[in-house]
């Protein structure tokens, strides 16, 4: 869908992240829209385990992807509390090599 960003618009893909959802929105051809967009960006966080094991921890999905493996389990959060609390009362690990 094509149209111009606002308010309402940006509070909806908020409001969509902030429930799990993946927003893709087309990249901004003028720097007014661009710094808008950088002021507004909002964190998720991923993980990735298998078992009781983390593979990876709390990572800020703005930054890095995550590809699982088969048998990998990937989870996304709103925030890192969020990432910390679901390791926490999952008892993952993490053993690094």
């Amino acid at each position: 869908m094509l149209g111009t960003r606002t308010t309402a618009s940006d509070a909806a893909i908020s409001t969509l992240q902030g429930k799990g959802f993946t927003v893709t929105v087309p990249a901004a051809t003028d720097a007014a829209s661009v710094m808008t967009m950088a002021a507004n960006s909002v964190e998720n966080f991923g993980i990735a385990y298998q078992g009781k094991t983390l593979i990876v921890e709390p990572v800020d999905l703005s930054q890095q992807q995550i590809y699982p493996a088969e048998g990998v389990t990937v989870m996304k959060f709103a925030t890192r509390e969020e990432a910390e609390a679901y390791i926490k009362e999952n008892g993952l690990e993490y053993h690094p090599e």
